[in-house]
């Protein structure tokens, strides 16, 4: 059993009788002792594989060497139930001192794996940072922007094993990023010629717009102009007709006078040769009465031989 127990524990328990050291307190100790002692005079490279598997084997070496040495302990307590308070004390000496050795030689090596860790995942991170990536909308000149960062990124001994990966991460990331900066230019460049016909097509309905206007006022100005005119013609004929029917008015009231005038004078005309008429008529009346008796003057006139003068029966 001790030949296969010295295979995978620590050498300074080979050839001990490990169930003797419980007789005595002080034998543990200076097995522990010694057993401290070893392990720590022991040193090993931790940067190296062989190094961490020499430490390893060691914190192992140390585990098993506190399981024989535990185990021991239990097979007297089967032959000496009385030493079991003792050897149970002594155990819980070995447990705690050997724990706490094994993690004071295992710490070097939990550091390095830790720092490890910590190493690899700034690689990951600093490979993410290598992504082409980016939002959907992204501009050409954002685009561009990006492309000289990932130039920029220097692929050197920060990536560790991954420097390979990192370099060729890195070539394609630019080359998919160059494509799509050609593809959103194009894009950009022919939605800034949509935008620049879609203004000169407002500019030119703009222009329309202007003329028709310019044409409508022009034709309302004429309208009215137009309009203004006729109105002016019409006052001007309302104007020459009101003067005309005026003018006729005074005519008509020249020529009714005159009429008048010519009515009265010829009245007067009339009257005054009806008056000479008359009297001419009185005077031949007269004449012819002068010739005729005074008593056949009323025969004469029955008789008709007075001129002008008639009798009705």
């Amino acid at each position: 059993m001790m030949a296969k127990d010295e295979m995978t524990t620590l050498p300074v328990l080979a050839g001990q009788n490990i169930s003797a050291l419980f007789d005595q307190s002080q034998q543990v100790d200076d097995i522990l002792d010694k057993i401290e002692a070893e392990v720590r005079a022991e040193s090993h490279d931790v940067t190296t594989l062989s190094g961490r598997k020499a430490i390893a084997s060691l914190a192992h070496k140390v585990a098993r060497t506190k399981t024989a040495m535990d185990n021991a302990g239990k097979d007297l307590n089967e032959d000496a139930r009385a030493k079991i308070n003792a050897v149970d004390a002594e155990r819980r000496k070995i447990r705690t001192r050997l724990d706490d050795l094994k993690v004071e030689v295992r710490a070097p090596l939990n550091e390095w794996e830790a720092a490890e860790e910590e190493r690899k995942a700034e690689i990951d991170r600093r490979l993410a940072e290598l992504s082409p990536d980016m939002p959907e909308n992204a501009s050409a000149a954002n685009i561009a922007n990006r492309i000289e960062e990932l130039r920029a990124v220097e692929i050197d001994d920060a990536f560790g094993e991954k420097q390979a990966s990192a370099a060729v991460a890195k070539d394609t990331a630019i080359a998919q990023l160059r494509q799509r900066h050609a593809n959103r230019l194009k894009y950009e460049e022919d939605r800034a010629e949509l935008a620049r016909l879609r203004e000169c097509e407002a500019a030119q309905k703009a222009r329309e717009a202007e003329a028709e206007a310019k044409r409508k006022a022009a034709e309302e100005e004429a309208a009215r102009k137009e309009a203004e005119e006729r109105h002016q013609r019409e006052l001007e004929e309302a104007k020459a007709q009101a003067r005309f029917e005026a003018e006729e008015e005074r005519l008509a009231v020249e020529r009714e006078r005159q009429e008048a005038e010519q009515r009265e004078a010829e009245a007067k005309r009339k009257a005054e040769a009806d008056q000479a008429a008359r009297a001419e008529v009185l005077d031949r009346i007269n004449a012819h009465i002068m010739t005729i008796q005074h008593e056949d003057v009323a025969q004469a006139i029955m008789d008709g031989e007075i001129p002008h003068v008639s009798v009705t029966m």
